[in-house]
C-alpha cells in the first residue's frame, strides 16, 4: 500500500475526531485513547477515493498511535446507512466517520433522517480532493457556461 505522508499537526488535528466523539463522556486516567481497536467507518464502497485515502490513514494512525485502525464500508442510502450507525453508536472515540461534502446535503436531499445531524459532530478536514466535470468530445458545449444554457434549453 502507497505511503501517506501527513505532518504532525495534520495527523493531531485529524485524530482530534476521536477525542471529540469522546466530549460527553467522563475521562478516566488510566484509559489513554486509543487502548483498543479504532473503527473507521466509510459511508462508500471500497476502491473509491474515498476509501483509498482512509485506508492510508488508517495504516499511518495505527503506526504513529500504535494500535489498530479498520476500515468498514458501510456503502447504501445515500450515506445514510454509515451516518446512521455513527451517530447511533457509543460517543467513545472508536467508531469514527469519514464522509465527504455530501453529508451536508443528507437532509435536504432525501428529508427526515434517522439519526439527528446534531449526534455527528465535524472536528477535522482530512483531504482536499479537486472535482472535474468531464465531457465527451463531441458534446454541443464546452465550457459551464455553455452547459448551463444547454440544460436551460431542454
Amino acid at each position: 500500500m502507497a505511503s501517506l505522508d501527513v505532518t504532525r499537526r495534520t495527523l493531531l488535528g485529524t485524530i482530534a475526531c476521536g477525542l471529540a466523539a469522546t466530549s460527553g463522556l467522563t475521562a478516566r486516567a488510566e484509559d489513554a485513547w486509543p487502548s483498543r481497536m479504532v473503527r473507521l467507518i466509510s459511508p462508500y464502497g471500497p476502491g473509491g477515493s474515498n476509501d483509498i485515502s482512509l485506508r492510508l490513514l488508517a495504516e499511518e494512525f495505527g503506526r504513529s498511535l500504535q494500535q489498530q485502525f479498520i476500515v468498514e464500508n458501510k456503502p447504501g442510502a445515500g450515506i445514510r446507512i454509515a451516518n446512521d450507525m455513527v451517530a447511533h453508536a457509543p460517543g467513545d472515540g472508536y467508531t469514527i466517520l469519514y464522509v465527504a461534502a455530501p453529508y451536508a446535503t443528507a437532509e435536504a436531499l432525501f428529508g427526515k433522517l434517522t439519526y439527528d445531524r446534531k449526534d455527528l459532530q465535524p472536528v477535522a478536514m482530512a483531504v482536499i480532493a479537486p472535482l472535474f466535470l468531464i465531457i465527451s468530445a463531441d458534446a454541443p458545449f464546452k465550457t459551464l457556461p455553455e452547459l448551463i444554457a444547454y440544460g436551460k434549453a431542454l
